[in-house]
Order: structure tokens, then sequence, then C-alpha cells
């Protein structure tokens, strides 16, 4: 089935819609459904959709007439997430040192600054490889010491959930994982930590993302806007070095592999929707994605009582 484009800016409003996240004319653009089109095009469908009395404008930002998204509401997430943005400076400073972590992205909607009180907030981690699980139990210690433990009951307030775990060799999605909601999840992360220019490595094996956000992903995909990382390692010439390196190494492998099993141990009488691996941590217990769809449903069927 062929949708109109008029069709998939209603649909792009009506999956904000949900959030109580009206959007500006560049916005919906930047988050158009499945289909490239200019910002020009959509402001004049917008004006259209208007006169149909389906959405209308307020301050600039455009929502459906179902009125369930409030642009005032979104002022005042914005400034409670810009009150809270210290605490991921904080969490930047107690785990950015670890030299396995490579990678720190806030994920979520407070990505997006559309936190709520009291909400947690997501984090994605990125380490290097056969290091996530040693990573993960450090991690874990720092949290609980300085008081942002996120439990499995999940009724912290203000805690830190770390709820994506991805080494250097699998930065892609799973293929089970590869949906628009987790389209818009890719986008609207924001790196707040990239030792080795991961961003652009990280979209490039994403790029199934385009099918479903062709000009958000194209506006994260640009290489010229990503800083380069051109420093040079030291290495010293002796052969010896390399050998204690490689031994060093996989003292370290076998390490985070006891860290994974005893881990796994742990979570597996509390594990139900959970995906983990050697290389992959996917901790989404509750089947946000279904729960997502069927509000965004619920908003389209808001339009049909209009």
């Amino acid at each position: 089935m062929v949708i109109s484009t008029t069709g998939l800016v209603l649909l792009t409003l009506a999956y904000t819609d949900q959030f109580s996240f009206p959007l500006r004319t560049s916005e919906i653009y930047q988050r158009l459904v499945a289909r490239s089109c200019s910002q020009k095009k959509i402001f004049q469908i917008l004006k259209k959709l208007a006169d149909k009395d389906l959405v209308f404008q307020q301050d600039g930002y455009w929502q459906l007439k179902s009125e369930r998204a409030d642009f005032q509401l979104r002022l005042a997430r914005e400034k409670l997430a810009q009150a809270r943005w210290a605490e991921v400076d904080e969490l930047l400073k107690v785990v950015g040192w670890i030299p396995w972590i490579k990678g720190v992205v806030v994920t979520g909607s407070f990505a997006v600054k559309n936190a709520q009180p009291k909400s947690d907030i997501d984090f994605m981690i990125v380490t290097a490889p056969h290091r996530l699980w040693m990573s993960r139990l450090v991690v874990a210690l720092i949290v609980f010491v300085v008081g942002k433990r996120r439990t499995w009951h999940g009724d912290e307030d203000d805690s830190w959930c770390f709820n994506l775990w991805l080494d250097l060799k699998n930065l892609s999605l799973l293929a089970n994982k590869q949906t628009i909601y987790s389209a818009y999840e890719v986008c609207q992360a924001k790196w707040v930590l990239d030792k080795d220019n991961l961003q652009y490595k990280f979209y490039q094996v994403n790029s199934w993302v385009e099918g479903f956000l062709p000009n958000y992903y194209h506006q994260k995909n640009l290489a010229k806007n990503l800083a380069k990382n051109n420093v040079k390692q030291y290495k010293p010439a002796f052969k010896w070095y390399s050998i204690l390196c490689w031994l060093w190494s996989g003292l370290l492998a076998l390490i985070d592999l006891l860290a994974y099993s005893l881990q796994l141990v742990y979570m597996y009488p509390h594990m139900t929707r959970e995906k983990v691996s050697l290389g992959t941590a996917y901790f989404h217990p509750r089947n946000t994605r279904s729960m997502i769809y069927r509000r965004w449903y619920n908003s389209l069927l808001s339009l049909l009582s209009l």
C-alpha cells in the first residue's frame, strides 16, 4: 500500500503525539516516516491539514487536533532535562576513565529533552571487544556507590538505566530490533562520550534506519559533521611488547568471560525479554515497542473522531 506524503506527515505527528511532544516544521521534516521530502512541501501540507481542521499550530509547534500533545508541557520537560543534565556529566566523571568503555550515549526520552519528573536516564554503553561484562561489573559497582542504581523492580526515582550494551564488533542492532521504533531511538540518541569516532561507524552499520527515517538518518550520517580522530598511538619497537600485549589481552578476555558467566547466573531468575551475549546486552524487560505501537494506533484513531 502506497501512502501519500500527507498521510506520512500525519503518521509522523501521531507518533510524537503519544509522548505529548508537538513538533516544529523542521522537526517534522527531520522525522518524516519512510520518505524524503522538502521542508517547504511539508509546510504546505501542514497548512492544508490545518484548513481541514486536522492539525493546528501554536507558537511554532504543530500537533494533531486531538490536543494530546502540549507545547507548554514540552517546554517544561525541556527545562527539567536541562536541570538534570548535570547528572550526565557526573556519570562521565565516574565511568569515563574506564579504558574499555569507548562510548556513552544518552537514549530514550531524555535524549530529546522530554524528561518527566523522577524518571530515570537511559544510557547505551559501547565497549572494546571482550570487555563488555567487565565494564558492566565496574559500572554497576560505581553506580551503586553513587546511589543511582536501578534494580530489577525499576521503581527507583532519578536512577541511571544502562539498558543497552554493545561492543565494537556488534554495533549493528539485531535484525529483530530493526524497526521504526528502534530507528527513532538510533537517530535520537545523543553521544556524550566518543573516544574513537564511533558515531560515524555506528550510523554506517545501522544503515537500515534510512528505510524508516531517510531525512533523519542522512542528517546523523553526515561524515563532515563528525570529528575524525587522527591521533597516532606510540608502540615500542621491541617484539616482546606485542607478546606481552597479546598475553594481557587474552587474560582480560578470560576475565570478561568469567564476568559474563557470573552475571548470567545472577540475571537468569529475573530475565524476561532481555537478550544477552558476550558482545551485546539488551535490557528491555517491558515490551515497550508494542506499547508504543498501540498508543500510536490510538493517536491515529483519534483523527477519525474529528
